[in-house]
């Protein structure tokens, strides 16, 4: 093996994240290729990457794994987290999730959050490991202390259900909060449900109504419910039957089947004019999320 100059090689990494990262994957193709024929476990990284995502070059699974292994011997936790989901998913390789369990492990073991997350869930689900949802919460418990929302809201739902810890509504209160923040729509969902019900906190409509509606604009169907009754019955906000309609037929075309005798109750209490508005605006919000 010819071995690259340490400076020529660094460089030729540091131009192909650049170019990766601005999306110029033909480029960032370019710049890789040779360093993992060389045996850059970066560069083999990126390039299992680039084949994933099908961008600059057709989509290759089984190229990616390629890439992935070969990266993921010398110990690669990125390449290794991305093995986990090709097996998981069966992509590239037949669907195996011990295989997939077994390279979680190794990148969770190198405290890679994305990793210990998706290891979670393999004990949640008892996919490729038996079902255990105490090491499900130590494994959520790793990643969400390190800031990931997905394991907070987890790790949160756990204390909420009550499931491998003693059910403690303060403690999934906290958790919902710092993934809520993090813009996770199932924590926020959680968090109105939670200010709405009084659970680890003084019932608060106007609290409810605020993580409702952040719910409801990321299309969180549970959520464009919530919020269309809470604009219905004027609670937490004032009264409004325009708003109660968008989301409420949001909600329906969404499958939420609560959603339907609410709609037949409402519409004939709207004029021609606020039922033409509150139609508008729901297949405005519908147009512009479909585009996003």
């Amino acid at each position: 093996m010819v071995l690259l100059p340490a400076m020529t090689l660094q460089a030729g990494l540091q131009e192909g994240i650049k170019a990766y990262r601005e999306s110029d994957h033909r480029a960032a193709l370019k710049e890789f290729s040779p360093l993992g024929d060389k045996g850059n476990a970066e560069a083999q990284y990126y390039l299992g990457l680039i084949q994933v995502s099908g961008k600059g070059v057709p989509a290759d699974y089984g190229a990616a794994l390629g890439w992935f292994k070969r990266a993921a011997d010398q110990g690669h936790a990125g390449a290794q987290y991305n093995l986990g989901l090709l097996y998981e998913n069966g992509q590239g390789v037949p669907r195996d999730f011990k295989a997939a369990a077994l390279w979680y492990l190794k990148a969770a073991e190198k405290g890679y959050a994305p990793s210990q997350y998706n290891f979670g869930m393999m004990y949640f689900e008892g996919r490729g490991v038996p079902r255990d949802y105490a090491q499900a919460h130590k494994w959520y418990a790793k990643a969400a202390d390190q800031g990931y929302a997905a394991a907070q809201f987890l790790l949160g739902l756990l204390y909420y259900k009550g499931r491998a810890v003693p059910q403690s509504f303060k403690e999934s209160l906290a958790w919902f909060q710092r993934s809520a923040e993090q813009g996770d729509v199932r924590a926020q969902h959680y968090l109105g449900l939670m200010y709405e019900h009084g659970q680890g906190v003084p019932s608060d409509d106007k609290a409810a109504a605020s993580w409702y509606q952040k719910a409801a604009d990321q299309g969180n169907a549970a959520s464009q419910y919530a919020i269309g009754m809470i604009y219905y019955e004027g609670r937490g906000v004032p009264a409004d039957r325009v708003a109660a309609y968008q989301w409420l037929s949001l909600a329906s075309t969404a499958g939420v089947k609560e959603a339907g005798p609410v709609l037949q109750q409402l519409e004939p209490k709207l004029s021609p004019e606020e039922l033409a508005t509150a139609r508008l605006m729901a297949k405005a919000w519908l147009i512009i999320h479909h585009n996003k």
